[in-house]
C-alpha cells in the first residue's frame, strides 16, 4: 500500500479537547506521524471552552498548525445534528473517517459515514466488556458499529472475545503509544527526606475505585510510616474520596495533586517509588505503561481487563487478588512497599515491556489500517455486497438521536407465547428496570436476549433481582409459600402481593452511589407505579 500522501482524514475524537488524557495524548502522537506521511487531518471533538473553530494550539495537547479543528459542542443528536455534522463531512471530503468513542454516540458520526458511503474506521478504547456493560444500552446496538464499519480498531487481543468470527476479521489490535522516558525513577532508595511514595494518577471515577486503594492504605499506614501516598488527577468523585481519606487515621499522609499536560506527570514518576492501578476495568491504560517506562513497579488487580495483559505476575508488576478488592490490594503492596529489591527487580523489567509502547511501530499499524479501510470499501463497492438492514437502523438511530436508549433484543417466540402472561402484566412497571437488569447481569446483555423475558422464565430462579426496589429471594421468603414455588415473584406481587399489603423490598447495593442521577425521586408506591403504567396507554 502507498502512504496517505494527499489523502484526507477526518476523526472524530472522544473525550475533551481541552482537557488532558489518555486518548488525547494518543491523537497528538498519531496525527503528529500522520502529518509527516502527507495527510491532511481535520479533528472533531467537544471543548467546552473551546471556539466552535479552534486553533491547533488552543487543544491539552498542541497539534501543527496544519490540522483543522471542528468543536462539536452543542451537536447532541437528533435530525438537526445529523444535518450539521453531514454538512461538516461533505465540507471536508476525507477518504476516511475514523470514529474513536466507545459510547453510543458514535453512531451518529457512523450514520453519517455510511450514508455519504466514506470508508469507515472504528476504535473502541476501552475493554469491549466494560464499553457494552456500563456504556451501550443493550447487545444489538453494540453490534452495530462492528458490523457496519470496513474496519475495527481494539486495544488488546481479549477483547476481540465477545464479537463474531466475522467481526473478528477486521479487527487491528493495536495498543495506545506512550513516549519514552528520559529520567527514571529509585524504587529501591528513599528521597532526601527518607521517605517514600505511593502513586496513583488518572481519573477519578467509579471504575477506577480509589476508596480501595484509600483503605488498603490506611491499613498499611501505622505498619509502614515511611510511606506516603500521593492521588493525582481530578473527576466526579473527587469531593467523595477526599472526604474518605480525612475520616482515616493518616489522612495528612495522603497528597491530591492535579497536572496539567504528560510532561507534568513525567516529572513526578521519578520520584516515586511504588504505582497502584486498582480499576475494576481499563482499556490499554497508558498510567500504568508510563511507570513501568520509569522503572517504576506496578500493581493492579487480577481481574482487571487491559492491565492484566500487560502485567506479567512477579515478572514485571503484581497483580492483586480481586476476590477480597481490600485485603487483597493490601497485602500485594506490603509484599513491595516491605522488598526494596523486589521493587528494583519488577521496575528494571518494567522498563523492558514499556518499549513495546513506543510510537513508531504503532503508529505505522495505524496508518495501514486507516489505508486497509479505503481497499477494503473498494472492494465491497466492486462485489456489491452490502447492509442494507443494519445501515437503515444506524441511519434511524443516528438520525433520530435515540443511539443511547434504544432497546432491541432477540425474542424467542415460542419462549413469549409461553410466558405471555407474566409478560404483559410486569411489562412496563417499575419494578422492572430493564437497564438496571442488562448492567447488573452481563450474561443477559451478552445474551442479546429481551431482559424481562430472561427474568420472567430464568432469571428468578437464578436469584436475579428485577431492579433495585425488589429483591427476589427476600420476597419469596417473607411473601410466598412452598405451594408458590414455581411463580415468578414479581408476577405474584403485580397480581396477588399489591392487593394483599405486600411491599417489594429493596436489594442491598452501591448501584445509586455509582449512578446517583439514576435514583428515583420518590419511594416506591403502588398506586403512583400503576398510575404511570395506565398513563403509557
Amino acid at each position: 500500500m502507498n502512504k496517505g500522501n494527499n489523502l484526507k482524514l477526518l476523526v472524530f475524537a472522544a473525550g475533551q479537547l481541552d482537557k488532558i488524557g489518555g486518548v488525547q495524548r494518543s491523537y497528538q502522537i498519531l496525527i503528529n506521524y500522520l502529518i509527516d506521511q502527507g495527510w491532511d487531518i481535520t479533528l472533531c471533538g467537544l471543548g467546552q471552552e473551546l471556539k466552535e473553530k479552534p486553533s491547533p494550539k488552543d487543544l491539552a495537547y498542541v497539534l501543527p498548525d496544519s490540522v483543522k479543528v471542528e468543536n462539536l459542542k452543542g451537536k447532541a443528536g437528533g435530525a438537526k445534528a445529523f444535518a450539521k455534522i453531514l454538512a461538516l463531512v461533505e465540507n471536508v471530503s476525507p477518504n476516511v473517517i475514523l470514529v474513536v468513542n466507545s459510547a453510543p454516540r458514535s453512531l451518529l458520526f457512523m450514520g453519517v459515514a455510511k450514508y455519504l458511503d466514506i470508508p469507515l474506521v472504528y476504535s473502541m478504547r476501552g475493554s469491549t466488556e466494560y464499553c457494552l456493560k456500563y456504556l451501550w444500552p443493550c447487545r444489538e446496538v453494540f453490534n452495530m458499529p462492528f458490523k457496519v464499519a470496513d474496519a475495527i480498531h481494539l486495544l488488546m487481543p481479549s477483547y476481540l472475545d465477545i464479537l463474531s468470527p466475522k467481526e473478528r476479521d477486521k479487527v487491528f489490535t493495536i495498543p495506545s503509544q506512550i513516549e519514552p522516558a528520559t529520567s527514571f525513577a529509585s524504587p529501591g532508595q528513599s528521597d532526601k527526606e527518607g521517605r517514600y511514595k505511593l502513586i496513583y494518577s488518572g481519573r477519578l471515577s467509579f471504575e477506577k475505585q480509589l476508596h480501595y486503594l484509600i483503605e488498603a492504605f490506611s491499613i498499611l499506614a501505622e505498619e509502614f510510616p515511611e510511606w506516603d501516598l500521593q492521588i493525582i488527577g481530578n473527576g466526579p468523585l473527587e469531593t467523595t474520596l477526599q472526604k474518605q481519606s480525612k475520616n482515616t487515621a493518616f489522612s495528612e499522609r495522603i497528597e491530591w495533586l492535579r497536572v496539567d499536560n504528560t510532561e507534568a506527570m513525567y516529572e513526578l514518576y521519578p520520584k516515586a517509588h511504588l504505582k497502584v492501578l486498582p480499576s475494576e476495568y481499563e482499556g490499554c491504560p497508558m498510567a500504568l505503561r508510563e511507570a513501568m517506562a520509569h522503572g517504576l513497579p506496578v500493581i493492579a488487580y487480577d481481574t482487571c481487563t487491559g492491565s492484566n495483559e500487560i502485567i506479567e505476575h512477579g515478572i514485571d508488576g503484581l497483580l492483586a487478588s480481586a476476590s477480597e478488592p481490600v485485603s487483597g490490594l493490601a497485602n500485594a503492596m506490603r509484599e513491595l512497599m516491605a522488598n526494596p529489591q523486589q521493587r528494583v527487580e519488577l521496575g528494571k523489567k518494567g522498563i523492558e515491556k514499556a518499549t513495546r509502547y513506543l510510537p513508531e511501530p504503532i503508529n505505522k499499524q495505524w496508518e495501514a489500517l486507516l489505508l486497509s479501510a479505503i481497499e477494503t470499501r473498494k472492494n465491497t463497492l466492486k462485489t456489491g455486497s452490502s447492509l442494507k438492514s443494519e445501515n437503515q437502523l444506524l441511519y434511524k438511530l443516528a438520525k433520530e438521536g435515540t443511539f443511547n436508549s434504544a432497546m432491541i433484543f432477540e425474542k424467542d417466540e415460542n419462549l413469549y407465547q409461553k410466558y405471555r402472561k407474566e409478560f404483559l402484566t410486569i411489562y412496563g412497571h417499575r419494578l422492572f428496570d430493564d437497564r438496571y437488569y442488562l448492567e447488573k447481569y452481563l450474561d443477559v446483555k451478552l445474551s442479546g436476549k429481551d431482559p424481562l423475558l430472561h427474568y420472567i422464565s430464568e432469571g428468578w430462579i437464578k436469584g436475579y433481582n428485577p431492579s433495585l426496589e425488589f429483591s427476589t429471594i427476600d420476597y419469596q421468603r417473607l411473601y410466598m409459600d412452598d405451594s408458590e414455588c414455581a411463580i415468578c415473584p414479581l408476577y405474584h406481587f403485580y397480581t396477588e402481593g399489591a392487593y394483599k399489603g405486600f411491599f417489594p423490598i429493596s436489594v442491598d447495593d452501591d448501584y445509586f452511589e455509582k449512578w446517583p442521577n439514576r435514583k428515583p425521586e420518590k419511594n416506591y408506591s403502588i398506586v403512583d407505579d400503576l398510575t404511570g403504567f395506565l398513563c403509557h396507554f
